[in-house]
């Protein structure tokens, strides 16, 4: 396989996770699956970016990004066969969609004003770009304060996002304006991390409006253009998990988003015999779980647990920090065949349960 697409150019926490999630289904259909490649391998640091590699390095030095160390950790726990692995997610309903909002463009130069952000009749936000942008984080492009708005000037993949993850519930309104270039606007909503919530308006050669929800599209595309030098009205509304979104006083989208899985698992047994757990949490949340091992099977009252994890989905490693994001692996209790386990927000976690006589047999050894 090709590596997984995150950041700009060397992956991150959160595409790693994401290779995770297809591996594990990789190995719960081993059966037909002979093998799988990872590609680059090694690249230079200096080198291409569409694709990034696992293992990078310059004339003297190399680090390994955190799919280095993810792939690393599934080779080195290859189960021998899968145990019928359920998943049970309990949940009084779908959390609403949530996070700090943005703006930008695709290929395009433009301009947004009067961006204002509302909740049961109270306003969480107001734009003031009389003098600066205070408090917006720009990705790409040119950004800029001009004559009251807030402008990209490039023609360029550019977005600048500001606010707070927990806002929800909410209606933002905003104008915007196409000053040149080959499509639209980019009006982005329940920005988390890396996630990329966005209307894309006048995307797809400048023929479409489409909403993207978890980089992946949400129901029907609408066709439309943008033209220059014209002022839009630009209103979404977000509550619980619907999004209505109007153009110039149109409903143009109406659509409701199911809550995405960001937790998958599977076990397996490992030539040894010993069970092993491998479990993926790619959510901003931590998840409280219940693990029970049935069929008889007994454990040892200790487990050997490794993670991968950091406190952002967009962190990897760097020639200058080479170690920023690596495995840790320590003992836990587990206290029998069904025990409680937080899985962190953002983590790769490997539980390897052996059993009674196989932990006495090792400890005599080692004795």
């Amino acid at each position: 396989m090709t590596s997984a697409e995150g950041g700009r150019d060397k992956g991150n926490l959160i595409a790693a996770l994401g290779e995770g999630a297809f591996l594990l289904g990789l190995e719960r259909n081993a059966d037909v699956v002979r093998q799988v490649s990872y590609a680059p391998l090694l690249a230079n640091i200096h080198g291409r970016t569409d694709w990034h590699g696992m293992i990078y390095f310059d004339t003297t030095r190399a680090f390994g990004t955190v799919s280095y160390y993810l792939w690393k950790l599934f080779a080195e726990n290859r189960p021998a066969c899968s145990v019928k692995t359920e998943i049970e997610l309990v949940s009084d309903k779908p959390q609403s969609i949530a996070g700090a909002i943005g703006v930008g463009t695709w290929n395009t130069s433009a301009e947004f004003k009067d961006i204002r952000l509302e909740k049961d009749g109270q306003v969480l936000f107001q734009s003031d770009f009389t003098k600066d942008a205070v408090g917006w984080k720009t990705d790409g492009g040119n950004w800029s304060v001009v004559d009251g708005a807030y402008r990209q000037s490039d023609q360029a993949v550019g977005l600048s996002f500001f606010g707070d993850e927990s806002w929800s519930d909410f209606t933002l309104t905003l104008k915007a304006r196409k000053l040149r270039g080959a499509e639209g606007f980019l009006i982005a909503f329940g920005r988390k991390g890396e996630e990329r919530n966005w209307w894309n308006i006048g995307g797809w050669e400048n023929t479409e409006h489409g909403i993207e929800f978890n980089q992946n599209g949400l129901g029907r595309h609408v066709p439309g253009s943008i033209e220059p030098d014209h002022w839009y009205d630009i209103r979404i509304e977000i509550a619980g998990r619907r999004i209505r979104c109007s153009l110039d006083g149109k409903l143009i989208h109406d659509e409701l988003a199911s809550a995405p899985n960001r937790f998958f698992a599977l076990a397996g047994k490992d030539p040894k015999g010993d069970l092993v757990i491998k479990a993926i949490n790619a959510g901003a949340e931590s998840i409280n779980a219940t693990v029970n091992v049935a069929g008889g099977t007994r454990i040892s009252p200790e487990a050997r647990m490794t993670v991968l994890k950091s406190d952002h989905s967009s962190d990897n490693n760097s020639l200058e920090n080479p170690t920023k994001v690596l495995p840790v692996t320590t003992t836990i209790d587990v206290g029998g065949s069904s025990f409680s386990h937080e899985f962190p927000a953002h983590s790769f976690t490997i539980l390897r349960l052996g059993s009674p006589v196989e932990k006495s047999a090792r400890t005599a050894a080692h004795e």
